[in-house]
């Protein structure tokens, strides 16, 4: 990443292409949604509205959590089946996988703790008080430290091979979703201010400094996520557009303003060719990076979207929405 970091806002993105609800599909990426292989299935088990949702790194299974309190494991060779994970004691907002250990899952709970999960025997094995609830979570690159956000706008970073926090750090605005990127030397946190506030991170005692501030959107920035290339980023806002960086120059490159409402959920999909972009337009828009032309419209049963997350190889997209019959749909490629 370059040393200085450029400020730009959404009224000042005529340096880079916008892409509307008109843009007409290319004939690359119109293979997605014309292929007869595409499909859908729905997931039913959650009792209430599923929270979060997240394949593991080879794709074999998909964890999900919510409203009722659970977690549960979804194996891809029998998704109508799932091993549902009790313990917590209110909603269960993050569950995230170990990227060292496929056997072990995280899951963040509005009960102000972190439980880790044996799926070998389904175990609670391990909490930790982080107090306060658990909005956000996200899981460095190297696999030993997680970040996670509160509705007070706390942050904590717990080390996992210690299981214990080693830093927290009250904020001064609204915390949404944060990530590294793909070297974990970067740390970024989108605000309710409608910006994506950089760091540096490291393992001292002052894991994180502030190297600047992008002011990305006019409204409250929810969403943001790195690309697995490791070249671009992604935010998205309540001004109902999504906006792509690069990440070396933090300059925008493409604007896409095919919602109409927030923007509540976005994911690049395992090649960095697709997006999808979840809002409170009760569908998910699924839009080809480079042109920025969307390629499908997916329902979501008259839904806000809540989470997504895109297969770690395949083009099959997981989501939920704010729904309470706790349904979880798939949609993509070989279903």
């Amino acid at each position: 990443m370059s040393s200085s970091v450029s400020s730009s806002s959404r009224n000042s993105h005529s340096s880079h292409q916008s892409s509307s609800s008109s843009s007409s599909s290319s004939s690359s990426a119109s293979r997605i949604s014309s292929s007869s292989t595409v499909g859908t299935r729905i997931l039913i088990g959650h009792r209430k509205q599923v929270n979060c949702l997240e394949w593991d790194r080879k794709g074999d299974r998909l964890a999900t959590c919510g409203m009722d309190q659970s977690v549960r494991v979804w194996p891809i060779e029998r998704m109508g089946s799932s091993t549902e994970l009790i313990g917590h004691t209110g909603r269960v907002d993050q569950t995230h996988w170990f990227l060292n250990d496929d056997n072990l899952l995280l899951s963040g709970s509005s009960d102000a703790s972190v439980r880790f999960w044996d799926l070998r025997t389904n175990a609670n094995v391990a909490n930790i008080a982080v107090g306060g609830d658990n909005l956000h979570m996200s899981m460095s690159p190297c696999g030993k430290y997680i970040a996670t956000s509160s509705s007070q706008d706390m942050l904590s970073l717990i080390d996992l091979r210690t299981k214990r926090v080693y830093y927290s750090a009250k904020a001064r605005y609204e915390l949404n979703q944060h990530s590294w990127d793909r070297t974990g030397a970067l740390f970024c946190i989108a605000n309710g201010l409608g910006q994506v506030v950089l760091h540096s991170f490291n393992n001292t005692d002052r894991p994180i400094e502030k190297l600047g501030l992008i002011q990305a959107h006019t409204g409250n920035c929810f969403c943001l996520q790195f690309a697995k290339s490791g070249r671009y980023f992604l935010s998205a806002a309540a001004d109902a557009t999504a906006v792509l960086w690069d990440v070396e120059d933090v300059v925008p490159l493409r604007s896409y303003a095919h919602c109409s409402s927030k923007i509540r959920a976005v994911g690049f999909s395992y090649d960095s060719k697709y997006i999808a972009l979840g809002s409170e337009d009760d569908v998910v828009h699924v839009v080809e990076v480079g042109s920025g032309d969307r390629v499908a419209r997916v329902a979501t049963d008259n839904a806000s979207t809540v989470s997504l997350d895109w297969h770690p190889s395949k083009h099959i997209l997981a989501f939920s929405g704010q729904h309470p019959s706790g349904n979880v749909m798939l949609w993509g490629t070989g279903l």
